[in-house]
Parts: C-alpha cells; sequence; structure tokens
C-alpha cells in the first residue's frame, strides 16, 4: 500500500481537527510525489477541505499543466475552476491542453463546456479538432464541433488542425463522421483529396477515395489516381474491389480487363478470386477461357463460401452441366447448415430434368431443421409443387 492510498483512509476516519493537522504533511507529500497514482485523489480530499488555499492552488494548477493525459485530470482541473479560476489563464491553457491530450471519456464534454468560456472561440475549436483525430467515438463530439462552427464551414473553423492532424489514425474516421453529418462542402472534399497524397498504403486509401469518387468530386483525377494505385498493389485485399470500381466506371475498361485476367493466375486460394472470375465473366471477357479455368476452380475447394456462386454461374452459361450437376449432388452431402445449401438444391432441381427421390427427400430434411431460413418457404413452396407433379 502507498503513502497515499494510506493517506486516503486515514483522511477517512478522521475527525475535523485531526484532518486540520494533516493538511501540511499531506501538502508536502503532493509536492514531491507529482507521479504517484493516488495524487489527483489526495489532492482533492485536501481541496475540499479547504478550498482556495494557496498552496494547493498553485500545486494543482502545476499538476493539470504537466499531467493532461491523467485519466484524473478533469477532476482537478474543474476543482481549480469552480473555485475562482475563471478568471486564471493558466487555468485556460491547461484546458486547452487537456482537451487535446486528455483520455477520451464520456464526461468529458462538459470540461469542453467549462473551457469554450475561457478562451477565444478559434483556439478552442482548434483544439476540439487535434481531439476529435485521435477519438474512437465521434458522433457527440462532431455534433458538438459543428454545432459550435455554425454558420461557418467546418474546415474554415479550424483548418490549421484538421491539416496538422492528417497523419492521427482516426482521421479519416473524422472525416467520414463529419461527411455524415451533412457537413460535405467542398472544403471537406479537398481535405480528403489532400488525404489520399502519400497514404497509399493505409488500410482506408481505398474508402477515401471512392468516398470521393461518390460525391463526383475531381473524378477524372481520381479514376485515373485509383488505376495507378492498382500497380503493385496486387494483393492488397481491396485490390479487386479499386479494379471493380473502374471496371464499373468504365474507365479504360479493356486494359482493366486484361489487368483482371492476368490476375486471376495463381491467385485461386485468395478470398478475391472468385469476385473478380465473376466480372470478367459478366463483362464478356474470354468466356472461352474463364469457362475451364472456373470449373477446375471447383476442384477442391467445395468448403469456400463461393464455391457455390461459381458452380451456379457455370450452370447458368450452360457450361458442362453433365458433368457439374453430379458434382453438385455430392456437395449437399453434409453441408445441410451451410447458408448456401437452399441455392444448390434450388439449381438442381431447375436444371435436372428427373429430380428423383433422394433430392426431394434432402430437401424435406433439411426444412425439419432449417424453418427458418430466409428461403426455406421457397424450398417448401418447391418442394410442394414437385410432390404435385410427381404424384400427377
Amino acid at each position: 500500500m502507498t503513502w497515499g492510498q494510506l493517506f486516503e483512509m486515514v483522511w477517512a476516519d478522521s475527525t475535523a481537527e485531526e484532518r486540520a493537522a494533516l493538511l501540511d504533511p499531506g501538502c508536502r507529500w503532493l509536492a514531491e510525489k507529482f507521479t504517484d497514482g493516488a495524487w489527483n485523489y489526495v489532492w482533492q480530499l485536501l481541496w475540499a477541505h479547504e478550498p482556495g488555499r494557496k498552496v494547493l492552488r498553485d500545486l494543482g494548477l502545476q499538476w493539470v499543466l504537466e499531467n493532461p493525459e491523467h485519466m484524473g485530470w478533469g477532476f482537478v482541473w474543474q476543482g481549480l475552476l469552480l473555485k475562482g479560476g475563471f478568471d486564471d489563464p493558466d487555468l485556460a491553457e491547461a484546458g486547452l491542453a487537456g482537451i487535446i491530450h486528455g483520455p477520451e471519456s464520456p464526461a468529458e464534454i462538459p470540461i469542453w463546456e467549462h473551457v469554450e468560456m475561457l478562451v477565444p472561440r478559434s483556439r478552442f475549436l482548434d483544439a476540439i479538432v487535434r481531439k476529435m483525430a485521435r477519438m474512437h467515438y465521434l458522433k457527440t463530439a462532431v455534433s458538438f464541433f459543428v454545432a459550435r462552427a455554425g454558420e461557418q464551414s467546418p474546415v474554415a473553423a479550424a483548418r490549421q488542425a484538421f491539416e496538422q492532424t492528417m497523419a492521427e489514425p482516426r482521421w479519416v474516421w473524422l472525416w467520414y463522421e463529419l461527411l455524415e453529418s451533412g457537413a460535405s462542402d467542398l472544403e471537406l472534399l479537398d481535405l480528403g483529396r489532400q488525404w489520399l497524397d502519400g497514404r497509399e498504403d493505409r488500410t482506408e486509401w481505398t474508402h477515401v477515395w471512392r468516398r470521393l469518387i461518390d460525391a463526383d468530386y475531381e473524378c477524372d483525377d481520381l479514376l485515373l489516381v485509383g488505376q495507378q494505385w492498382l500497380d503493385g498493389r496486387d494483393d492488397r485485399p481491396d485490390w479487386a474491389y479499386v479494379w471493380r470500381w473502374l471496371i464499373d466506371a468504365d474507365y479504360q475498361r479493356r486494359d482493366l480487363l486484361h489487368l483482371g485476367w492476368q490476375w486471376l493466375n495463381e491467385r485461386e486460394d485468395r478470398p478475391e478470386w472468385a469476385y473478380i472470375w465473376e466480372r470478367l465473366m459478366d463483362a464478356g471477357y474470354e468466356h472461352e477461357d474463364l469457362l475451364p479455368i472456373g470449373r477446375q476452380w471447383l476442384g477442391g475447394r467445395e468448403d469456400r463460401p463461393d464455391w457455390a456462386y461459381i458452380w451456379e454461374y457455370l450452370l447458368d452459361a450452360n457450361y458442362e452441366r453433365e458433368d457439374l450437376l453430379p458434382l453438385g449432388r455430392q456437395w449437399l452431402g453434409g453441408r445441410e447448415d451451410r447458408q448456401e445449401w437452399p441455392f444448390v438444391w434450388e439449381y438442381l432441381m431447375r436444371y435436372t430434368s428427373s429430380p428423383g427421390p433422394n433430392l426431394i427427400a434432402a430437401a424435406g430434411s433439411w426444412l425439419t431443421e432449417h424453418a427458418d431460413h430466409p428461403i426455406a418457404s421457397r424450398v417448401a413452396w418447391r418442394l410442394s409443387n414437385s410432390s404435385s407433379t410427381n404424384t400427377r
């Protein structure tokens, strides 16, 4: 047990007279133990007993100036403020530092409101932005900031802070939240475009890039930027999505389709493989080569969630149906709990001229255990129709 913790226990059991005798030793300890974990608790006890005492005020002010990241910072700072600190410029500066560097907490908004009364509006908004660029829970903070910006653009209200905090890990989420709040003016989009440069390897890059395109912001430039981004990043999980967005935008379509075709080679086990193969098929690119590649891909990948989609696509393309239908029947066995099961069964029913009792019985068993599946009613309807047809 530390001295500070012991002091708290003794204080709790002391009379008023005994507490008066504890003030001086408590102040001496505070002056010597600024880094002790119990510091703010001891200070609060003494300050509550004798608020306004100069030595405690000086120690408290020094501590809040030096410890803005401490979890107990807000208690000491507010204690000083509420006991005559509203006209103290040092306390105002400590308040700004506490906003910027303090730990994220649901209780910090009241502190922000106090600081707002002590400092110029521009410095206050600057501090809020610097804090938000590090925050995880942004919705309340962004609403607070936008309200304080008033009719002024949020970016114009604290441009320097926005530009200087771009390297912070949560900056992008602040930018997103501002867009979601309805503050999507041109200056905010300009900031997003600025953020892209030099951060191509950040995981959020593709999301910011796409959001700017969705906002119809400098699309010609951004499409070129997206195409350049693809180069050398073939093994990034988001490569496939940028590639597909560019295809959908009909940008350099022929070149990009060929790039997708090249990407398929030796990446068969990547989660995105089926996604790119399917998009190439949809675009009508090299079907004669893609169909056998898709058929070959099915082998040994029956437990991949995208197996069913490739299998279904090949059936719709009327490619080797005589081989693919038995493959689908085999796939059903032992995979009744897979979400794709009823879709594979439906395709077998669609393309099999005579389903046979085993396929009908499999659906009946499946329905018994999966009545809550999203398409259970559709399977039941199809099963009922098949039974009626067989009866007739």
